[in-house]
């Protein structure tokens, strides 16, 4: 259950410093840890796997890392520590080997942030760098491309800006091989990478090699992560072992295989790894590849190690504390490369000629310096038996590690004022109580006094930052409140100034902390029906009883409304334009037949198909139209014109005798056909305004057309039984 476990924050105050030591040769380590305690203070050694949980690395007044790889330290752990430092006043002292610093892949890391030193190499100097080639082959792994886009830039930002980086994805490649110069440039480029699926692993190595042939680099390294598909050419071939583990070339290979289809190919991966000279990695978790590849980067920046023997000696230019007492120091036997932050101290230094230069160089071995809260220490030799063995024997050397150990320590208060703290939290919000008395236990009041919270895996930016207002609430009692709904480590700064009961000026910070170990909706135990009363009637639901049935289809049927008059309005734009013209234009259906007639006769298929469907107009009843619109246009005439325009008509009815014949001699059914299809719809005929009318135009007007024609017939079939 997730509220089954309780954890609590103890700060214990003791004369004794609480030191805490991380080195993960915990053995080799006895030579600090012996001469800390012999000047009293305390000091816990564990390796990284056994490193104290968030919230209690607050407890410490300082923190030593020794000899330890970035690879080896989670995110989170290095945040915490850093965090401690800057916001919580923990000291941190950095000791160096052959993993520390550049070598260890530290650049780029919130412990490099808060320290004085910096991993890169900035000043004028030559030294021997590295050639890292990235090859990229995990396409069929869920989230396959996410994860070798953060892997390849784990690895590029633990390298320095003179070291040579090349990737290739889908068997192309993405990054060339060059100078990092600019990391922002190369991780822009990382980001953008698609991987594919390639299994020619041999064609793969061999296009690395051949870049890596040209680069006079000192190191050359290959990284291949893939998910070891099953295809026979993933064993290396003994051609490419030869050319790779020549003298000359000496290209060192390593292998990580995540999420495998096939355990022949692991298999493979392994061998190809031992053969040449580097390490095989098989991780069962995602969360285990950031180290791996941190780590291996580290394989180029061993050139940052220079292992000469030399005498430190002290600069002219910068006091320290930390050498109170000290002229002169024993020989070392090395030290990692590193370049002092503007803001620095550098007591100690290494001085050097280049051959190609003729100034006197420094390389720093002792730098230190104030960063936000807390102090920073870093040495860049070491302190065991190997590059400092004339160092564990000389008689300074506990006094000398006692004083680099004590400076960093987190100060304490100032004056007699005590202020034990009390942090509650309660639905939500973490309640804060400091109560400030003297040594007789008297309250102490009008003290200035603010804090900062520190909120759980809080990113290394002021984002994690909580400011807590703390005022007098009553007699040597100060209150405060924050947000604390997250789960894990709050860590509590305060800091106080003013006068103690004496009138002395009395300041301190002092740290407290809480834990929230569980989500605070765990607190509730029982259940809450009021709650959920509340909302099955707001919702329109029911409260279910454990013998009710849950998935029955009882439940209300939901209805919803919807407005349409966006959709009428719609229709009504549209319909408008069609009503107006229904309404106001009339269409002719004869002039819609003879234009789509005229249409049709342009296009030879449709016309002749429209041709055949239409009946044929017989001649006669043709030119019986043709006088029917010549009798109606004279009608029209004016008076003067009538009697010429008679005479005209009686002759051409004598002329027209024989197309009278001609009609009477049709059937009905083919002078009916004839006229339907040859008679226009043209409109009723009216006499000029003026004009006069004669009783034979009345009746011809008021006559139809189709019935006057009949009425001819008649008389042209009676005139034909006369004869």
């Amino acid at each position: 259950m997730e509220n089954n476990t309780g954890v609590g924050y103890t700060f214990v105050e003791s004369g004794e410093p609480k030191i805490l030591l991380v080195e993960n040769d915990v053995e080799h380590a006895r030579f600090l840890v012996d001469a800390l305690r012999e000047e009293k203070i305390g000091v816990t050694v564990v390796d990284v796997a056994s490193m104290p949980p968030d919230h209690k690395m607050a407890g410490y007044d300082s923190i030593i890392i020794s000899n330890v790889p970035a690879g080896s330290m989670r995110s989170h752990q290095m945040q915490t520590i850093a965090r401690c430092v800057t916001d919580l006043g923990v000291g941190l002292v950095w000791v160096g080997g052959e993993n520390s610093f550049g070598a260890g892949a530290w650049r780029n890391t919130p412990i490099e942030r808060v320290s004085p030193i910096s991993c890169d190499i900035k000043q004028r100097r030559v030294l021997p760098k590295g050639a890292l080639v990235l090859i990229m082959d995990a396409a069929e792994v869920a989230q396959g491309n996410r994860w070798c886009i953060e892997m390849a830039s784990e690895a590029v930002s633990a390298l320095s800006s003179r070291d040579e980086i090349a990737l290739m994805a889908n068997a192309a490649w993405k990054v060339p091989l060059g100078p990092v110069g600019d990391h922002n440039e190369v991780l822009r480029e990382i980001r953008t990478m698609q991987v594919g699926d390639v299994c020619d692993f041999n064609g793969m190595l061999r296009e690395a090699g051949n870049v890596l042939k040209g680069s006079d680099a000192s190191t050359k390294h290959i990284i291949l992560m893939s998910d070891a598909g099953p295809n026979p050419s993933w064993e290396i071939s003994d051609f490419l072992v030869r050319q790779f583990t020549k003298e000359k070339r000496k290209i060192t290979v390593s292998t990580v295989v995540f999420k495998d289809h096939f355990p022949g190919t692991v298999k493979a991966h392994e061998r190809a790894a031992m053969k040449c000279g580097g390490s095989f990695y098989h991780p069962q978790s995602a969360d285990e590849l950031p180290r791996i590849f941190v780590k291996e980067a580290a394989v180029i920046t061993r050139s940052l190690i220079h292992e000469e023997p030399f005498v430190p000696v002290r600069s002219s230019s910068d006091y320290s504390p930390i050498m109170k007492g000290f002229d002169a120091v024993p020989e070392l036997g090395g030290y990692v490369v590193v370049t002092p932050k503007p803001d620095a101290e550098v007591p100690l230094v290494r001085k050097f000629k280049d051959e190609n230069e003729k100034e006197i160089q420094k390389d720093p071995i002792l730098a230190h310096r104030q960063e936000g809260l807390g102090r920073t220490v870093a040495f860049m030799s070491d302190a065991k038996n190997r590059w400092g063995t004339n160092w564990v024997g000389w008689p300074g050397y506990k006094r000398f590690w006692s004083q680099a150990v004590r400076w960093s320590l987190r100060s304490g208060p100032k004056g007699s004022v005590h202020t034990p703290t009390i942090i509650e939290i309660s639905e939500g919000k973490a309640h804060v109580v400091v109560e400030a008395l003297d040594d007789e236990g008297k309250p102490v009041n009008m003290l200035s006094m603010q804090a900062r919270a520190i909120r759980p895996s809080a990113p290394d930016d002021a984002d994690g930052i909580i400011p807590v207002r703390l005022t007098q609430t009553g007699v040597g009692r100060y209150e405060g409140w924050f947000p604390a709904r997250d789960t894990g480590s709050y860590f509590l700064h305060v800091h106080y100034e003013g006068k103690d009961n004496k009138g002395k000026a009395a300041s301190g910070d002092p740290v407290s902390g809480v834990v929230v170990a569980y989500s605070p909706e765990y607190r509730e135990l029982n259940t809450n029906i009021s709650l959920l009363e509340n909302i099955a009637g707001v919702t329109g639901g029911r409260v279910l009883e454990p013998s009710d049935e849950v998935f029955d289809r009882n439940l209300p049927v939901p209805r919803s409304s919807a407005p349409v008059w966006d959709l009428l309005m719609l229709f009504a734009i549209l319909a408008f334009p069609l009503d107006v013209f229904v309404r106001k234009v009339v269409i002719d259906r004869q002039q819609v037949v003879s234009a789509f007639t005229a249409v049709a006769a342009l296009l030879p298929v449709i016309g002749a198909r429209f041709e055949k469907k239409l009946p044929a107009v017989d001649p006669a009843i043709a030119r019986l139209l043709a006088k029917k619109r010549e009798v109606r246009e004279r009608l029209d005439q004016p008076a003067e014109e009538a009697v010429p325009s008679a005479i005209a008509t009686l002759r051409a009815v004598q002329e027209g005798k024989q197309e009278e014949h001609a009609t009477a001699a049709m059937s009905d059914e083919q002078l009916d056909t004839g006229i339907a299809a040859a008679e226009p719809r043209e409109p009723k005929l009216k006499p000029k305004r003026g004009a006069p009318e004669t009783r034979k135009a009345r009746d011809d007007a008021a006559t139809p057309y189709t019935q006057r024609l009949l009425q001819a017939k008649k008389r042209a079939l009676k005139r034909r039984d006369k004869e």
